[in-house]
């Protein structure tokens, strides 16, 4: 196990030290420049809330899709036990 973690440890570094990595022409570039800008601007939190805003309202519908909705699991436990004082058939 910690021949895998360090061979992990030195393939990142090896990747973050690449020379490709810093050889982009457009990174440095003044359009790199405004791209980035655009993205980290004041306005990056409200976008990223936005973009991820529909996967709990998906989370929810698959889980009503697979549970079932919750009123039909209360009406299944109530149809399932028996009425107070009615004899049990032997």
């Amino acid at each position: 196990m910690k021949v895998l973690s360090r061979l992990v440890i030195l393939a990142s570094l090896a990747v973050l030290g690449a020379d490709a990595v810093r050889a982009c022409p457009l990174c440095r570039s003044e359009t790199g420049e405004r791209v980035r800008a655009g993205i980290l601007n004041d306005d990056f939190a409200y976008h990223l809330l936005v973009t991820f805003l529909p996967f709990p309202v998906f989370l929810g519908v698959v889980a009503v899709m697979y549970f079932g909705p919750p009123w039909a699991r209360q009406a299944s436990r109530r149809s399932d036990s028996p009425e107070p004082g009615a004899a049990e058939e032997p």
